[in-house]
């Protein structure tokens, strides 16, 4: 069973840092460097790793989290898991998270397949991060690619559908961005990402609240 401090700050990590549900439940606690606010993404595509900053709620929300879970006297290397320091399963993960949904009950009514799932928060996520850009008025054809980057995408074909689904008030105007094409690839990305610099990244992509 998850418990309730581990089930509630994953949830807060997936929605803080749009990372895969299996990129988190793999994470170590070597991965996680709250000092420097900087998560390392092992088993990246093409078996790359990615290193991700993150903002300062998300810091403080890890770090309660780890002083409470993560003591030198217990075994694994594993960053999530339940009372017994064990990894998470995945089946008992996602039938907490609908038994959650109903509970609050959040769903959907538009004829889709799926009603709201975990992996639903790495989408939300990036609808978040345009948004708030936007609102910014920083240059989201310039943040397109650290935003692929930062998500694992091989090009920015995977993260420009996001921008169809900012709200209907945003997205006639962003649609007005002439944003490069799939012609760039992951290593111009994670350039891009570089190039921001560690504290306009973190500043850009990390301070989603939580």
């Amino acid at each position: 069973m998850v418990d309730a401090q581990t089930f509630r700050t994953l949830l807060l990590f997936l929605y803080g840092t749009g990372m895969l549900l299996g990129e988190a439940m793999r994470l170590l606690r070597d991965d996680v460097d709250l000092e420097h606010g900087i998560i390392t993404v092992r088993g990246w595509r093409f078996g790359r790793l990615r290193r991700i900053p993150i903002g300062p709620d998300l810091q403080r929300i890890l770090k309660r989290y780890s002083s409470a879970r993560h003591s030198a006297t217990i075994e694994g290397r594993t960053y999530f898991v339940n009372k017994l320091s064990q990894p998470i399963n995945y089946v008992t993960l996602g039938k907490s998270f609908q038994r959650l949904r109903r509970i609050a009950g959040i769903s959907r009514n538009d004829g889709g397949c799926y009603q709201p799932r975990i992996h639903d928060l790495r989408h939300t996520f990036a609808v978040h991060r345009l948004t708030a850009w936007y609102k910014r008025r920083l240059d989201v054809q310039r943040m397109m690619p650290a935003l692929s980057a930062y998500m694992g995408f091989v090009c920015l074909d995977a993260a420009e559908r996001y921008l169809t689904m900012t709200p209907e008030r945003l997205r006639k105007q962003l649609s007005k961005l002439s944003l490069c094409r799939s012609t760039l690839r992951v290593e111009e990305c994670r350039t891009s990402f570089e190039k921001l610099g560690g504290f306009a990244a973190k500043m850009a992509l990390g301070t989603t609240s939580v």
